[in-house]
């Protein structure tokens, strides 16, 4: 999963730069560029504006994790704010259809990007490291008495479905404003690929008001919250229980079990 994680991350650094340089909290091009454990606040355009409050960065790991090397330049998220308004504006097809790509900000929510993409790699995470305790106590056939790897067991059953969760909250905005992200790449080339993009303003529904959205998205988060705690307390209760033995597996029998060859 974490190789499969990394090889998918650095396709979205060449195919959507700007939700992974937002993920990053990479504000302008940087060589060897950190990666940072927390931040607050978002990446100003040019350079007006306070930068955000970072904290413990470790230098050269994102260049690492975008490009497989520790002094390569990361994009940041201004300076491809005014690449995509120079390719924006060379297709007529965007400039038909949206018009002058400077009056846009292509900043996802930079905040809900940022910290979505590390819950999804924190929580992952912990779950290998509960998983890998878990194959070290019960190693050779043993049966763990560790109390404490029951009690953590118990409490991380949502964790990797709130990974999952994470991960998709991060896809969906960190596009944004996009519903189908340009290829820049393309663009760049003059290839017609380029013209294939679509904004958020004009892919939602006209048809449907606010409040038919609003309606719909606080139902299902209740009928899957209510799910949700039934699912966890149904199998926290199996967990504790353990496997229940059957009685007729446990009468003796005088006679020795039939040969299962041709029982199907």
């Amino acid at each position: 999963t974490a190789a499969s994680g990394h090889i998918q991350g650095q396709e979205m650094v060449e195919v959507q730069p700007m939700k992974m340089a937002a993920a990053e909290g990479i504000c302008v091009d940087t060589e060897g560029a950190a990666f940072t454990v927390a931040q607050f606040g978002s990446c100003p355009l040019g350079d007006d504006g306070a930068h955000p409050t970072q904290f413990i960065r470790v230098p050269g790991v994102a260049s690492f994790m975008s490009h497989n090397s520790f002094s390569a330049t990361s994009e940041g998220v201004s300076d491809i704010q005014a690449r995509m308004v120079g390719l924006l504006n060379s297709d007529p097809n965007f400039t038909a259809k949206y018009g002058d790509a400077s009056q846009y900000d292509f900043r996802p929510p930079q905040m809900v990007t940022f910290w979505s993409f590390r819950l999804m790699i924190g929580l992952g995470m912990l779950a290998f490291l509960l998983a890998a305790w878990g194959l070290w106590a019960t190693r050779g056939g043993r049966t763990s008495s560790n109390k404490w790897l029951g009690v953590v067991a118990l409490v991380n059953l949502p964790l990797p479905f709130a990974a999952a969760s994470f991960g998709w909250i991060f896809t969906e905005m960190g596009r944004q404003p996009w519903v189908v992200v340009p290829n820049l790449g393309a663009l760049s080339a003059g290839s017609d690929l380029g013209s294939v993009a679509m904004m958020t303003e004009i892919g939602v529904s006209p048809n449907v008001p606010a409040w038919q959205m609003l309606a719909t998205l606080v139902l299902f988060t209740l009928l899957y919250g209510v799910l949700g705690v039934f699912w966890y307390v149904l199998m926290k209760r199996y967990a504790v229980e353990g496997i229940h033995s059957s009685p007729e597996a446990d009468k003796p029998t005088a006679e020795p079990p039939a040969e299962l060859s041709f029982g199907y």
